[in-house]
């Protein structure tokens, strides 16, 4: 009996639960089969195995019946590849919304709707090609470049949040140093293998610090030294019931 659930947004083909792709490998493996979490794959695509055919970038999001998907619902959110497609402008219920009173931008339209379907304390997985790499510059169809410090614009304005107010609701917390893990292109493995005598295993998403660190450096003015970045955020919210 599954006791928590699960949204694949913009999923694809990729429908959960099911073995762990190899493009999803920042990810933790064991939730795309764990038979505890019930998980919605939504797309605007009617795909097989689609349950929630969903346009993402019109908001409420709402399936094609009209229903609005719920509030505080999703323990668990996996948004692979889609956050650097959201458009920059505003769609509200079919129609463009030339300014917003809750809402900056198309980028915090899009997580204020993520936050408002997670319950509160709910995990978001985000998985995106890093800004100045061959796949994050290269698609034409990408409106906006993503480094770790993107998401911290999602943080309240106190502590390490950011110092301007843009409209949105709801926060997220994470942890930079903790929350954040990337792959690395293979010719900045290799400068860097070199540099630090450690030797690169994708399969310990690359906990050793002194790699992390030295492959971060590396990509400093350097295009492809990361390829992919994925951070984990937690819905922050007053308690609700359900």
């Amino acid at each position: 009996m599954t006791t928590k659930r699960g949204i694949n947004l913009g999923c694809g083909r990729v429908i959960l639960p099911c073995e762990q792709p190899k493009r999803h490998r920042l990810l933790p493996a064991e939730m795309y089969t764990d038979p505890d979490v019930a998980w919605d794959n939504a797309d605007w695509n009617g795909l097989e195995g689609v349950n929630k055919v969903v346009d993402l970038f019109d908001y409420p999001w709402r399936e094609s019946d009209g229903a609005v998907l719920p509030d505080n619902t999703y323990d668990y959110a996996i948004a692979s590849h889609i956050v650097e497609h959201i458009p920059h402008h505003i769609v509200c219920n079919g129609r463009l919304v030339t300014w917003h009173p809750e809402w900056q931008d198309g980028w915090f339209a899009w997580f204020s709707e993520l936050h408002r379907i997670m319950k509160p304390g709910g995990t978001a997985w985000i998985l995106a090609p890093f800004a100045w790499s061959n796949s994050g510059i290269s698609d034409p169809t990408h409106t906006r470049y993503i480094t770790f410090a993107t998401f911290g614009y999602l943080k309240p304005p106190e502590g390490d949040g950011s110092p301007f107010v843009y409209r949105q609701n709801g926060h997220w917390d994470f942890d930079i140093e903790r929350d954040i893990w990337y792959s690395p292109h293979e010719d900045a493995v290799r400068v860097v293998e070199a540099q630090t005598q450690i030797m690169y295993d994708p399969d310990t998403k690359l906990d050793d610090a002194l790699f992390q660190q030295a492959v971060y450096r590396s990509s400093i003015g350097r295009i492809n030294a990361i390829v992919e970045l994925c951070i984990k955020m937690t819905a922050v919210k007053d308690a609700h019931p359900g």
